[in-house]
């Protein structure tokens, strides 16, 4: 009988866990189902346009091409096996005897980027590749002597010129598309940060660095790396200017802290030193639409607050000339990208400049974008668009400024009459932001020609365009 009893009791003291545990299963299935209605579809679809946007951002997606250099692992096992033995023995390869080797090393390793994944970057970053990597950089510029990485070049160029000039040039390119490559890898997870006892032999110890750091500060912080990329925004091959833009751009989605370290950054070009934002404005105007879009995209990273956009419209060139013109004059290119991104630059000059002062003019608090996110539709993306342009209650001089900028309204034209579908909605809203200054509104409703743009516009039968 005692046992019986002692069964009974284990039996419902089971059924009650069983009963507890399924309720903890369906009160957090309720929880993701709550968090998946909270969240609006505009928001779903950002998330996700922006995980493509960084997935995209590697060298081979851009050009259209498959990964290099890295074989199935389901087709050929032993070959694959054989190609991740040869990555993980990078930085020593670097460090060869024989300049040919360690030229083509970095070459190898800027193709075996494109496809490495996020724990395959750590693992590397922590065996240390920067360091000799740029040694290999250093090397290939070193013409006092003819045994080394660089005389191995100037003896091995063939071709035409175009190929020859490109083959000398190689390791730099190499260096700023590994670069582009291991930043944009580490962009899904900000906070990925090396772990006391996982490191594999080899691992070098960072002493200049304060622990804990996360692998993308690894790359900020590496003596050396900041100063390559920007003296590269300034090479004279185009595909070093587009991928060293990239890589300062992935590498400022980290802090505001590196953002500002862009702005104030001086670059040498050409035997002289010029401001970052001075050599980014002479990238604007390149006849390569590849960097034309990659400064924009460097340019429009960087506004993180207003004393950050103060600064960019502040600046004067050589010849006194400013962004605005050269952003102006890019609306009426041939790239649609380049076309939007320009107009994304005068809306974010707009929209985000002294957005507050209405605000506490009446005593109210901002409202922020994360008060705002939560709610649903288009009528709520018009509203936050609108608590973040103010209400026009007191005048705003940087929107005068911007709006009389020399060949910024000929631009904007001209991108609404003729841009791409993109850039024409981008360009729409550029406009907007513009006239919600008062002084705006009657100095652009003198321009006919942008009138009946945007009359077009609206009539347009594209229901994206519609839309906006």
């Amino acid at each position: 009988r005692a046992f019986d009893k002692k069964l009974a009791s284990a039996d419902s003291k089971s059924e009650a866990d069983y009963a507890e545990l399924e309720a903890q299963k369906d009160a957090e299935e309720q929880a993701k189902l709550d968090m998946m209605e909270a969240q609006s579809y505009e928001e779903v679809m950002s998330e996700f346009k922006e995980y493509q946007k960084l997935k995209l951002g590697r060298t081979n997606e851009t050009e259209g091409i498959p990964a290099r250099a890295r074989p199935s692992a389901s087709q050929d096992p032993a070959l694959s096996f054989k190609w991740i033995e040869r990555f993980k023995a990078t930085p020593r390869t670097l460090k060869h005897s024989v300049p040919e080797i360690r030229a083509k090393c970095a070459m190898r390793f800027a193709d075996m980027t494109e496809s490495l994944t996020e724990d395959e970057v750590t693992e590397v970053l922590e065996l240390g590749v920067i360091d000799p990597l740029m040694d290999v950089w250093a090397e290939s510029h070193d013409e006092s002597q003819r045994d080394n990485v660089w005389g191995w070049l100037q003896a091995t160029k063939e071709g035409t010129a175009e190929k020859q000039t490109r083959h000398t040039q190689i390791i730099a390119i190499s260096f700023c598309r590994a670069m582009r490559n291991l930043s944009n890898a580490l962009l899904n997870n900000f906070n990925l940060q090396p772990v006391a006892g996982r490191q594999q032999p080899g691992t070098i110890a960072y002493d200049w660095l304060q622990r804990p750091a996360t692998f993308l500060e690894i790359l900020i912080q590496q003596p050396g790396v900041f100063d390559l990329l920007c003296r590269h925004l300034s090479h004279s091959s185009d595909e070093c200017k587009e991928h060293a833009a990239y890589a300062l751009k992935n590498l400022s989605h980290h802090d505001n802290g590196f953002k500002q370290l862009v702005l104030d950054a001086v670059a040498i070009a050409e035997h002289s030193e010029q401001k970052v934002l001075e050599v980014v404005r002479l990238m604007l105007q390149s006849d390569n639409i590849n960097v034309q879009g990659a400064a924009g995209e460097l340019l429009c990273s960087l506004f993180y607050n207003d004393s950050a956009r103060t600064q960019v419209l502040k600046h004067r060139g050589a010849k006194g000339v400013s962004l605005l013109p050269t952003v102006g004059r890019l609306m009426t290119g041939r790239s649609g990208h380049a076309q939007a991104l320009a107009a994304q630059i005068i809306w974010d000059l707009c929209v985000k400049c002294r957005r507050d002062w209405g605000a506490q003019a009446h005593g109210n608090k901002p409202k922020s974008v994360a008060a705002t996110k939560r709610a649903t539709g288009r009528k709520s993306t018009v509203q936050e668009a609108s608590d973040l342009l103010g209400d026009g209650s007191m005048v705003d001089y940087v929107k005068l400024d911007i709006c009389r900028e020399p060949g910024l309204v000929k631009g904007l034209t001209h991108l609404l009459n003729e841009g791409a579908p993109e850039a024409r909605v981008t360009g729409a809203g550029a406009v907007w932001a513009l006239c919600v200054e008062r002084g705006n509104k009657r100095y652009l409703a003198q321009n006919h020609g942008l009138l009946r743009a945007i009359s077009a516009l609206i009539t347009d039968v594209d229901a994206p365009l519609q839309a906006q």
